[in-house]
C-alpha cells in the first residue's frame, strides 16, 4: 500500500525545465502543481520554437552555402565566356 502511494506521488511529481538552474529548479518544486505545469509546459513551448528556429537557420545557412557555391561557378564561366570574347575581338582586330 506504502509502495503504491509513494509510486503515484513520484509520478505526479512536474520536473522543473532542464534548462533552469539549480537554484531556480528548487524554488520551482516548492511552487503549487498548476503553476508548476504551467511553466513546464511554457517552457517546453519556448525549447521548441528555439529548437525550430535553429534548425531553420542551420537550413538557411546550408542553402546559403549551395548558393554560393553556384555563384562562384556562374562566375567562373563567366570570366571565361569574357576572355574567350576578348581573345576574338584581339583577333578580330
Amino acid at each position: 500500500m506504502l509502495e503504491a502511494l509513494l509510486n503515484a506521488k513520484v509520478a505526479d511529481v512536474v520536473e522543473p525545465p532542464r534548462s533552469w538552474g539549480k537554484e531556480e529548479k528548487q524554488r520551482f518544486l516548492q511552487l503549487p502543481r498548476d503553476l508548476q505545469l504551467y511553466f513546464a509546459k511554457r517552457e517546453q513551448q519556448r525549447d521548441d520554437t528555439v529548437r525550430r528556429a535553429q534548425n531553420e537557420a542551420a537550413q538557411a545557412r546550408r542553402e546559403m552555402k549551395e548558393l554560393q557555391a553556384k555563384l562562384a561557378a556562374s562566375e567562373e564561366r563567366l570570366a571565361k565566356i569574357e576572355e574567350k570574347n576578348a581573345e576574338t575581338r584581339d583577333v578580330a582586330a
